[in-house]
């Protein structure tokens, strides 16, 4: 999937979030330490804000690492998308387990 994207990753937002979310996909299956890709989803998350696809696909890096309340934050300025809004409900309950 990321060389179908590579390149076109610049230009388009959601393809970026994509190849972001299947690179820490990638990490994380390799057990690696490295904290790029989430880097890169808070700085494109900060970027492109207003964008569905950047706010559920890195919001949903951003949870994976841990980073609840940066996720929670993106997520939460959705405009009525009820993936969002269930992502937000799935990491309010992991924040206060719940």
């Amino acid at each position: 999937m990321l060389s179908d994207i590579s390149g076109e990753e610049d230009d388009v937002p959601d393809l970026a979030a994509a190849g972001i979310l299947a690179r820490w996909s990638q990490e994380q299956a390799s057990g690696s330490e490295d904290t790029a890709a989430v880097e890169e989803a808070a700085q494109l998350a900060a970027k492109e804000k207003d964008n569905l696809s950047v706010q559920l696909l890195c919001g949903t890096v951003l949870a994976g690492a841990g980073k609840y309340d940066e996720a929670l934050a993106l997520l939460g300025r959705h405009q009525g998308s009820l993936d969002a809004y269930g992502l937000h409900f799935l990491y309010m309950r992991d924040v206060t387990g719940g």
